[in-house]
């Protein structure tokens, strides 16, 4: 199995979403024809960029997950952003805390895959 997930770094750079999502395609497309079970993360982008641009950030994860019939976690980020708690002191990067958290908005999606027995036998 394969957690598939981006930083924010290339929504803060502003990668052009087709490239961002081509990029991501062809991990998932390797990894399917190795037999590989993918769970996307879905990542956000800020809207400094302009809306256009987080809009279309946010639906290339819906559009790769349909395309390629994955399951997708809605946005790791879920609870731990804006959480001082949760972030270093530099209010960019999760701490220990808040890689905590962002593994438990992963985990159903994850645990729900490990009861599919497609997702733990190998694929041709």
């Amino acid at each position: 199995m394969l957690v598939l997930a981006l930083g924010v770094n290339d929504g803060l750079r502003g990668v052009p979403v087709p490239q961002m999502a081509a990029n991501l395609s062809h991990i998932i497309e390797v990894s399917q024809k190795r037999g590989i079970a993918v769970l996307l993360c879905g990542m956000e982008a800020l809207p400094i960029r302009g809306w256009a641009y987080t809009a279309a950030f946010h639906r290339a994860f819906l559009d790769l997950a349909a395309r390629y019939k994955i399951p997708l976690v809605p946005f790791i980020l879920m609870n731990v952003i804006g959480n001082s708690r949760l972030m270093q002191a530099d209010h960019v990067h999760p701490n220990a805390d808040g890689a905590r958290a962002i593994a438990d908005v992963i985990w159903p999606y994850l645990e729900e895959m490990l009861k599919q027995p497609s997702a733990l036998s190998p694929q041709p």
